[in-house]
């Protein structure tokens, strides 16, 4: 009886023996005394529970002991030898840094660690957080130099010194030398079977890390021969497309082989590379994103399905485009508008990059081929003329805001041959160059600036560091389609996005130009439009272009509007400012004579003051730079900010009585505004279309406040300019100054109505304001000069004179805006 023990008491009886021996060998370690003590016993323990309780004591013990923050922590430990002690400290130390000076200390004692030869242990590692979080990659660099020269065999050294290559911009040979013998001796070690497991993914991990970026190095060089060397090497360590740059290097290189198989007309291998690439959208969430974003997938199968099914194409019409480099730019940056800064970027395009645009060029022939079903396609020929861009000049105030180039000052250097005679021989010109990455000169564009014999003929800009970065994208065919709009008048993609639902096409909100959701498809949409209603056979870029009429009454019909007005305007827009200027038009003329000091006068012109109160910033101290040679004043619009305002007109008016010399004023947009009919403005100023007659110089004033002219008023000028050619002309909407100037803009076809009409009575300067930017292009002898706006820090005015029958103008800065 006394024998028998329930089951259950002696399982109770048999755990608690267990659980008290475990205790007790738990807490059966002697306590150390100090931190030494507890290290030295941490090292010497004979089993992994020994071990823990004394790397435990030993952290308490230092940081109690010695008083130290984390960071001071990390440095002794690392500078006593104590890796694996300082390793918890480290992590805590790097997720909660808040001071980086401290990062001298850090410097000095990390550097004692390269005593240290332990083929586990790399200092490398440590040190390069702390350089990152510094930011301190200059030392970083010269730490992994010595580091280099005392441990050559260190794989971590070569790694991290190409990092901090790669960080400081240089453009170094060692950058991918570093790389490369980091890879290797990674290699070396996984093979030596020395190191542990983790050890083994950590040296695999650094692999993919310096193959990634060497990757990111020969695409933005254009490097494709080493692209695909190191992708494919990337792609035998990793195949996880979840990791975006693994996903993005593979899905960028595959979207090049396939438009180089299609570009070389290898059908199959480039829908092969298209579904490899498809594969990878599915996989990664934020390369799908791009890809979606881009359109990729929407159109580029179907383009070259379509196009294999052509076969050997021989189409009815050929559109000509001489290829012409711009071999070197050198990029300026312009403080209030005078003061020249030249930022030392002086960009030049490489072979790399021409030998992507000839892909892309063959690309584009292709889908163009494709779209229209085989009439038309392209043909490329490679100018060798040395051009370059030195006066490539964008703004910056108030916090660097930038506009781009076109608006601004860009001259390409060529001979007057170039464009008279070299041009004239192809449909278009297509404009190369490397603008440097700078934003925002890197996008392309339609030039702005049509000469009247090749008004219709395109010049496209298109910046070749783009076509990589955005090769997915539809940067070349979306600048080529311009030329293909202004030759039929179509509404172009940037404008009428609001209703470009109306033909099954979503607008994508965005700043960038032609956001719509199918973008190719959209052109392939246009160019049936243009075969229903034309047919491909009368498709000419060059002859049979009739001579720009003065047909620019108010159309009813929508399409019709389309090719007529092409701005961007709604049919209610368009109405409303086509029935605003007739109302202001007067029947005739209003002569004007102002006496002047001398035969020839002297004037002095701004524009866009937008004056709202007496306390103007620039027309107060303005009267101190006028001197006794200036005859009058003109502005050229938008006295003030809104016409229905009395008190913005008088206050106006008051400041410019206190100069003493008389003042004329164009119309601008702001001076209709709330007022179409400008009660106001004509009012005081009796009339928006006069002419001033100075002397032996004649100024021309019309009306461009809505961007429309009329009919009525362009007959109007050209009889004025008949009796009185020679005459500079006055308005406030400028003729080829667009991008940034916001609405209104002047419609295609008026201006190159004025344009024949300019050149046929010898204008000589046309000078216009409302974009609130400098620019000053000539054309055709004409000299359109664009002053900035007159109340901010960009506060410009021209002085104008005429000396040996030629006029001149100062360009002066007014520094009190606000």
């Amino acid at each position: 009886m006394c024998m028998y023990i329930r089951k259950d008491i002696l399982f109770i009886i048999l755990l608690t023996i267990f659980t008290c021996f475990f205790l007790v060998s738990a807490y059966s370690f002697p306590v150390a005394t100090s931190f030494t003590d507890a290290y030295k016993k941490a090292q010497a323990g004979q089993n992994p529970e020994e071990r823990v309780y004394y790397w435990e004591q030993a952290q308490k013990l230092y940081t109690s002991q010695y008083k130290t923050t984390y960071l001071e922590t990390v440095h002794k430990m690392l500078a006593y030898g104590y890796y694996e002690l300082s390793q918890p400290f480290f992590n805590e130390y790097k997720n909660n840094i808040t001071d980086v000076h401290a990062y001298k200390s850090a410097e000095m004692y990390l550097k004692k660690s390269v005593e240290v030869n332990s083929p586990y242990f790399y200092p490398e590692n440590w040190l390069w957080s702390l350089f990152e979080i510094a930011g301190n990659f200059e030392t970083a660099l010269g730490y992994y130099s010595e580091r280099i020269n005392v441990y050559p065999k260190r794989p971590h050294a070569y790694f991290f010194r190409a990092k901090c290559l790669v960080s400081l911009n240089r453009e170094e040979k060692n950058i991918e030398e570093d790389f490369n013998r980091s890879i290797l001796l990674f290699n070396n070690l996984i093979d030596s079977g020395t190191l542990s497991d983790d050890l083994i993914q950590s040296a695999k991990q650094n692999i993919i890390k310096a193959l990634q970026t060497l990757c990111t190095l020969h695409l933005q060089k254009y490097n494709f021969p080493e692209l695909y060397e190191k992708s494919s090497l990337l792609l035998q360590y990793t195949s996880d497309y979840s990791n975006y740059e693994t996903a993005f290097i593979a899905f960028q290189v595959l979207m090049l082989q396939e438009l180089t198989a299609y570009a070389n007309g290898h059908y199959a291998e480039a829908i092969k590379y298209h579904e490899a690439a498809a594969e990878i959208v599915t996989q990664n969430s934020k390369i799908a994103t791009m890809a979606n974003k881009n359109n990729y997938f929407n159109n580029r199968l179907d383009l070259i399905q379509v196009h294999a099914k052509l076969q050997k194409n021989t189409s009815a019409i050929i559109h000509t485009i001489l290829v012409q480099p711009i071999s070197k730019t050198i990029i300026h940056e312009v403080d209030y508008h005078i003061t020249g800064k030249l930022i030392k970027i002086q960009t030049e395009i490489t072979a790399h990059m021409l030998e992507l645009a000839q892909i892309r060029h063959q690309v584009m022939k292709k889908d163009i081929e494709a779209m229209s079903n085989g009439a038309l396609s392209l043909d490329f020929t490679y100018s060798d003329e040395p051009l370059q861009v030195d006066s490539v000049e964008y703004w910056y105030y108030n916090g660097k805001t930038m506009i781009s180039p076109d608006i601004s000052k860009a001259q390409i250097q060529a001979k007057p041959e170039f464009w008279y005679d070299t041009v004239k021989n192809f449909d278009s010109v297509l404009f190369y160059w490397n603008s440097g990455s700078i934003s925002p000169v890197s996008t392309g564009g339609v030039m702005s600036s049509p000469y009247d014999k090749t008004a219709i003929r395109g010049r496209v800009s298109i910046p070749l560091n783009k076509l990589l970065s955005d090769w997915h994208n539809t940067l070349l065919l979306h600048e080529f389609f311009h030329i293909v709009e202004y030759r039929y008048n179509l509404s172009p993609v940037h404008a009428y996005l609001q209703e470009i639902h109306t033909v099954g096409f979503d607008y994508i909100p965005g700043n960038e130009a032609g956001r719509i959701s199918k973008e190719i498809e959209y052109y392939w949409h246009a160019f049936k439009d243009i075969t229903g209603k034309n047919n491909w056979e009368n498709l000419s870029f060059i002859q049979n272009y009739p001579e720009p009429q003065y047909n620019t009454t108010l159309i009813n019909s929508k399409s019709q509007l389309n090719r007529e007005y092409s701005e961007g305007l709604s049919d209610r827009e368009y109405k409303q400012s086509y029935n605003a200027v007739l109302s202001r038009i007067p029947e005739k003329v209003q002569e004007i004579n102002v006496p002047t000091s001398g035969q020839s006068a002297q004037f002095v012109f701004f524009s866009d003051a937008h004056v709202e109160s007496e306390n103007h910033p620039v027309l107060k101290v303005f009267p101190s730079f006028i001197t006794e040679k200036d005859d009058f004043i003109i502005s050229g619009g938008d006295n003030v900010v809104d016409s229905r305002i009395e008190k913005q007109q008088n206050a106006f008016l008051t400041l410019m009585k206190t100069i003493n010399l008389p003042y004329y004023s164009a119309i601008g947009n702001h001076d209709a505004f709330g007022d179409p009919k400008a009660f106001q403005f004509i009012q005081e100023f009796k009339n928006t279309i006069q002419i001033l007659h100075a002397g032996d110089v004649d100024i021309l004033f019309i009306d461009s406040a809505s961007g429309i002219l009329s009919d009525e008023q362009i007959h109007l000028i050209h009889d004025t300019l008949q009796l009185n050619p020679g005459a500079i002309i006055v308005s406030h909407v400028n003729f080829f100054s667009e991008s940034g100037a916001g609405k209104p803009q002047m419609i295609v076809n008026e201006k190159r109505a004025l344009l024949k009409i300019f050149k046929q009575y010898n204008v000589p300067l046309v000078l216009t304001g409302h974009s609130h930017q400098l620019y000053d292009i000539t054309v055709e002898g004409i000299r359109f000069l664009g002053v900035p706006d007159f109340y901010s820090q960009r506060a410009t005015f021209f002085r104008v004179f005429k000396r040996n029958n030629a006029f001149f103008v100062d360009i002066i800065p007014v520094k009190s805006g606000k």
